[in-house]
């Protein structure tokens, strides 16, 4: 997994290493660990990649919401 700078506020994209493209490996974290983000495909941004925002939340939230993701991108890629 390796972030890039994006030109922007309260986001961030990453780029993954998967044999999922980014809108599959986006619903999968969606559906199965209820990580809201999106594929990085909508922004043009090539490869598996997707966007996650978290300028609205909780210190709380972001934390637990990292963690969901991070176990999400380990047991998919």
């Amino acid at each position: 997994c390796k972030p890039f700078q994006a030109s922007g506020a309260f986001y961030i994209f990453l780029q993954i290493e998967s044999l999922l493209n980014s809108m599959q490996l986006t619903k999968e974290l969606i559906c199965q660990y209820k990580v809201a983000v999106l594929p990085g495909t909508a922004f043009g941004v090539e490869g598996c990649s997707i966007r996650l925002s978290y300028g609205a939340l909780s210190l709380p939230e972001i934390k637990n919401g990292i963690k969901r993701l991070v176990n999400g991108i380990i047991k998919l890629t």
